[in-house]
């Protein structure tokens, strides 16, 4: 993708590559941390089996609630990020350059690289990321009514 990006003569074909590779990485950064949450949570789950609670039932509703909030809590905090509403943001997009240009040869030119005032999230299209982040995950972003 990076390559293509690299030979595309289009701004909105390099606009809409480069945001795709960071769908991607974002992607793949959220994944782990819900893989890190389920792993976490079957080791608490083990831990109350052992207990022999006796209210199962109880046990697993709340338990099934935890993991969606705690979910809910990274997908939230990533958006976030994404869209520049949290304090560490700069550095997010920093990490997130990085990751681009180490999982995807070409994603950016050293043209751009070299221009001090370069931010990948300048050369994407937020909404689209956090669209095709919703898709890829599996999560459905709704309004809220008053």
């Amino acid at each position: 993708m990076g390559r293509i990006r690299a030979k595309s003569n289009s701004p909105d074909v390099q606009k809409l590559l480069l945001s795709e590779m960071v769908v991607r990485v974002i992607k793949n950064i959220i994944r782990q941390q819900f893989r890190d949450i389920m792993k976490e949570s079957k080791y608490l789950s083990e831990e109350q089996a052992r207990t022999k609670i006796n209210l199962q039932f109880f046990f697993l509703i709340s338990f099934l609630i935890s993991i969606f909030f705690k979910m809910k809590e990274v997908f939230v905090t990533y958006l976030n990020l994404v869209t520049g509403h949290a304090l560490n943001s700069n550095n997010f997009w920093k990490n997130i350059t990085k990751l681009v240009l180490s999982k995807f040869s070409g994603a950016i030119s050293s043209q751009e690289l070299q221009q001090p005032s370069f931010k990948i999230q300048s050369h994407i299209d937020i909404p689209y990321v956090i669209r095709r982040l919703s898709a890829k995950l599996g999560i459905e972003i709704s309004r809220v009514s008053p």
